[in-house]
C-alpha cells in the first residue's frame, strides 16, 4: 500500500491514476489495507486522488464503507475531505445520511468544504 501512495504522489498522471486505482481495488479486496489506506489519508500522506477512486467505486461498496469513510469528515486533509463532501449525494449514503454530513459540513474550517456543503445541500434538495 505504501509503495502504490507513492507513485499515487508522482508527477506521471498516468501512473497516478493507475496507483489511485489499485489502492482502490486493494482496499476494497482487504480490510487491512482498507484501514492503511483510510489512515494514510487522515494523516495527509496519501493524495486526495486517492480518495477520489475509492468515491468512483460503485454506491453498494461504497454504502458498505461509509461508516469508515464518513469519521474523515472530522480529521483529513481539506482536500480529502471537500472530495468527500462533493461526493455525498451520489447514491452511497441515504440521502439523510447525506443531509446530516452535509449539514455538518458546513461548519468545517476549509471554505472549499463548506462550499461543497452547500452545492449538496442544494442538489439533495431539488431531488
Amino acid at each position: 500500500v505504501d509503495e502504490l501512495i507513492e507513485f499515487a504522489k508522482g508527477s506521471d498522471s498516468g501512473t497516478q491514476g493507475q496507483a489511485c486505482q489499485a489502492l482502490a481495488r486493494s482496499a476494497f479486496e482487504s480490510p487491512a489495507d482498507l484501514e492503511l489506506v483510510l489512515a494514510r489519508l487522515e494523516s495527509g500522506s496519501a493524495p486526495a486522488s486517492v480518495v477520489g477512486a475509492l468515491l468512483k467505486e460503485p454506491a453498494e461498496r461504497l454504502s458498505a464503507i461509509s461508516g469508515q469513510i464518513l469519521p474523515l469528515l472530522r480529521s483529513a486533509p481539506p482536500q480529502v475531505r471537500e472530495r468527500i463532501v462533493r461526493s455525498l449525494d451520489s447514491g452511497w449514503l441515504t440521502s439523510k445520511a447525506a443531509y446530516d454530513a452535509a449539514q455538518e459540513a458546513l461548519t468545517d474550517t476549509a471554505p472549499e468544504v463548506r462550499s461543497r456543503a452547500v452545492e449538496v445541500l442544494r442538489r439533495l434538495s431539488q431531488a
